[in-house]
């Protein structure tokens, strides 16, 4: 069996670049490491590294093992670090800064029933509401409260929560001047707020349809504390924007009245965390379609998408080498596949379904293109939706079902076939039809066992479509076609439907559930067996031909 010693080895000398620098990181001489690398390429049978005086490269085998080394060492420091937590019980001094209003509402209550399950900690609570610097103050946590995580790159950031903002007023107030029933209503009403610049703030809101809007007011009280501004509401003083744990009680006993429930305010952190990640996860309960005619919601959304899709090594490829032609091959081809991919999408959705009522024929003109482009990105990966998928043209189902199947890059967050299998596939087939039988790519040959593995894998897919399919037609009655968008979208982990997924029924959700799993783990799987060194055959039998077509 291989030593995986020798991998967490190599991924050092390639990470580190070069045997001098390696050997210092893991307090081994030199000349032992630069053995144990060549034994490792004896071993698999092929040349992982360019050596020369100056540098060491990858070849094109060198780069693809290399992600496999990388997904291994962090699978075992996963795996140590998951130990590691079981066996240490936390101690020490937490110091910890904390806002006024998360203090009194919640952090307040869980502190001592946290120092009751961990005796060996210490607190030290800072509870502001100003800005903390957690260096310079020497703080280990700092819970916030923010639409966006901007300014903590340097930091780790954990979502703990969702919070809701709710425009609440007192029945005292409603009685005194009216329940607002549209956002022209407010003005005729006293308002809260927590800041104001020249007598006046802002509010800005998204309503039925993803309608933005923004309502200018002047407050009559004006509290940079939540606190003290639900104390005024309460009172019947004005109505204001509460968050969801600060006034559910007051709702629930009358106190509060929450008004114009339809209308929100912008949501950011959740959506941005799960778009990168490719999961397809939603809080708005309507999925996308509330921004569809919001092309900066959509367009960020798509940018983290696609970035998610082609994963994190072709772009800090693309960013540290700034030139596309001396990008390696593997890179190259995710690059100009998926950007070939995301086009084509884009204009055949756009062409029929510009005119269809059910989905971009409702969207106005000039935000059409958008919505199609999110379309197309999504379906290779993600599963937002900013349209009715169910009413997508059946044309249009079929091209989802297409893109769902190739999916994304091998290493990123998306599923599917993967575009560097897909890629190889057309390769093979143009070097064929041209009668040549070296399968050349941006002017690179490409080895005849990653063609063969390309081979196997799409042709594994395809099993794998045909069998998830068949079992999903025998547990439900649905319209074959939406039982393929389903199958597929559950294979390349898109969280797309057609059907409305409720539908297929108990046994249909089982099935579907497997077939994620299949999906997502059995194709690496199977690479990672192909990849596994093998003995050379010691004969070979003789060459016959098979009729074809």
């Amino acid at each position: 069996m291989q030593d995986l010693n020798d991998m967490l080895y190599f991924a050092e000398v390639v990470e580190r670049g070069g045997f001098a620098a390696a050997g210092r990181a893991l307090g081994i001489p030199k000349s032992r490491l630069s053995r144990r690398v060549s034994e490792l390429e004896s071993q698999l049978g092929v040349r992982l590294l360019y050596r020369t005086t100056r540098k060491l490269s990858l070849t094109d085998v060198g780069e693809a093992y290399l992600r496999h080394c990388q997904a291994v060492r962090e699978s075992a420091q996963a795996a140590a670090d998951t130990v590691a937590q079981v066996q240490t019980e936390p101690r020490g001094t937490l110091r910890v800064s904390c806002p006024v209003t998360i203090s009194h509402s919640v952090v307040g209550e869980l502190l001592p029933r946290f120092l009751e399950r961990y005796p060996l900690v210490r607190v030290e609570m800072l509870v502001t509401n100003r800005a903390i610097n957690l260096v310079e103050e020497g703080v280990d946590v700092a819970l916030r409260v923010r639409e966006s995580v901007e300014g903590s790159a340097s930091m780790v950031v954990k979502r703990l929560d969702r919070t809701s903002q709710l425009l609440v007023a007192s029945p005292l107030l409603l009685a005194r001047q009216g329940t607002p029933r549209t956002l022209a209503d407010l003005a005729k009403l006293d308002s809260l707020a927590m800041a104001a610049q020249d007598g006046k703030a802002t509010w800005q809101l998204i309503g039925p349809g993803g309608v933005r809007e923004t309502v200018v007011h002047q407050p009559r009280y004006v509290a940079d504390d939540l606190l003290t501004l639900k104390f005024a509401a309460v009172a019947g003083t004005g109505l204001c924007w509460l968050p969801d744990y600060m006034c559910q009680d007051e709702i629930r006993s009358g106190a509060l009245v929450h008004v114009l429930p339809d209308w929100v305010q912008p949501q950011g952190i959740f959506h941005a965390v799960s778009a990168f990640n490719n999961a397809g996860f939603s809080v708005t309960g309507a999925d996308m379609a509330p921004f569809s005619g919001n092309p900066v919601v959509l367009l960020t959304l798509t940018t983290l998408i696609v970035a998610g899709g082609i994963g994190f090594i072709p772009l800090l490829m693309l960013k540290n080498r700034r030139s596309f032609r001396r990008l390696p091959l593997d890179s190259k081809l995710i690059l100009s596949t998926s950007a070939a991919l995301l086009v084509a999408g884009t204009l055949f959705v756009g062409v029929f379904e510009w005119r269809n009522d059910g989905t971009l024929g409702a969207v106005p003109a000039e935000d059409r293109p958008v919505v199609a482009l999110f379309h197309s990105a999504n379906a290779r990966t993600a599963g937002f939706s900013a349209i009715d998928v169910g009413a997508l043209h059946d044309e249009s189902k079929v091209l989802t079902v297409g893109l769902m199947f190739v999916g994304g890059a091998a290493g990123s967050t998306a599923g599917g076939l993967k575009v560097g299998a897909f890629a190889m596939l057309f390769a093979v087939m143009l070097a064929t039809l041209r009668g040549r039988e070296e399968v050349s790519v941006f002017r690179r040959q490409v080895p005849a066992a990653i063609i063969q593995q390309a081979t196997t894998l799409a042709l594994y897919f395809v099993a794998l479509v045909f069998s998830f399919s068949l079992a999903l037609t025998l547990t439900s009655h649905q319209e074959f076609l939406d039982t393929l968008f389903e199958t597929m979208s559950a294979l390349g982990t898109v969280g797309f439907s057609a059907a409305g997924t409720p539908v297929f029924g108990t046994g249909g959700h089982v099935v579907l559930i497997v077939a994620m799993l299949f999906g997502r783990f059995s194709p690496l799987m199977l690479v990672l067996y192909m990849s596994q060194p093998r003995k050379k055959p010691t004969y070979h039998s003789p060459t016959d031909s098979v009729r074809l077509g």
